[in-house]
């Protein structure tokens, strides 16, 4: 008896489909846009998961196309906030999610003038509110004036600071204005501008926890609230002045992550068949 045998040939054109169904993804979807030029600080160009909220009206200014959202008390660790309700669009464990802002600005006032003195934080977060509370979250931190940076994440709904370095840098030459960050649960790619150089463009690794567990008892299990947030830092004394933060535009969008397809799994089913069935004996 001869040894069992396949056809090489026949099996090309199912490998090709196999091929383009695992790689296939679905477009990204642009869930918010938004270029602070309506005149209506709440209201973006357009959007799918809702206005945005959580803010004061007295630290939030849009005008001339340009958001500017400054803290409202000169005390050290005074923060001001503009955020979307949480949303399950907003799911890392579920999508690829990118976020890109132009024409950004770190600036002070007073003791917050000083490069050292504030930052700017924008993340996901599994409850509304700040990245300090009891929750899970994610923030890209840009603080030393623009010329730093840090990447931090905590999970299973701890208080405090999502400060771990998954990534930082310090004394870029220029400050940072604009920035592209895209990110899944596992995985994470930035690009930093200043004008038209790149400042910094790497990718890593890191672990926002169980999707299970994101924003356990919140029955947002997944889902996620989009945040920005200044703050004033390390000023002494009795310091004077104020932290703001400023962007030209943002994007938001996301890319379904695909399932294992049933037209994947009947190509393995078929390709099981082909490998299995022998020639037929001479």
């Amino acid at each position: 008896m001869k040894p069992r045998t396949f056809h090489v040939p026949a099996l090309c054109p199912l490998l090709a489909v196999l091929a383009l169904v695992a790689t296939f993804q679905a477009p990204a979807a642009v869930l918010l846009q938004d270029s602070f030029d309506n005149g209506i600080k709440a209201t973006p160009d357009t959007t799918s998961i809702g206005n945005w909220t959580n803010f004061s009206d007295a630290a939030v200014t849009e005008t001339g196309g340009l958001l500017t959202v400054t803290t409202t008390s000169s005390g050290v660790s005074n923060s001001s906030n503009f955020s979307t309700a949480v949303r399950p669009e907003l799911n890392p464990f579920t999508s690829t999610i990118q976020f890109s802002v132009t024409d950004f600005d770190l600036t002070g006032t007073g003791d917050y003038a000083a490069d050292n003195n504030g930052r700017f934080r924008i993340g996901l977060t599994s409850t509304l509110g700040s990245f300090f509370g009891a929750n899970d979250a994610f923030a890209l931190e840009i603080n030393s004036g623009g010329h730093g940076f840090r990447l931090g994440a905590k999970a299973d709904n701890t208080s405090g600071d999502p400060s771990g370095a998954a990534a930082s840098g310090t004394a870029f030459a220029t400050p940072i204005t604009a920035f592209d960050f895209i990110f899944t649960s596992t995985t994470w790619d930035l690009v930093l501008y200043s004008g038209e150089t790149t400042l910094y463009d790497q990718s890593g690794t890191w672990s926002l926890g169980d999707a299970a567990n994101w924003g356990t008892g919140t029955a947002n299990t997944g889902s996620s609230s989009l945040l920005m947030a200044v703050q004033n830092t390390n000023a002494t004394g009795t310091p004077t002045g104020f932290k703001s933060f400023s962007i030209g535009s943002i994007e938001v969008s996301a890319t379904v992550v695909p399932e294992p397809s049933r037209a994947l799994l009947l190509g393995l089913a078929g390709l099981g068949l082909l490998l299995k069935r022998p020639r037929r004996e001479a």
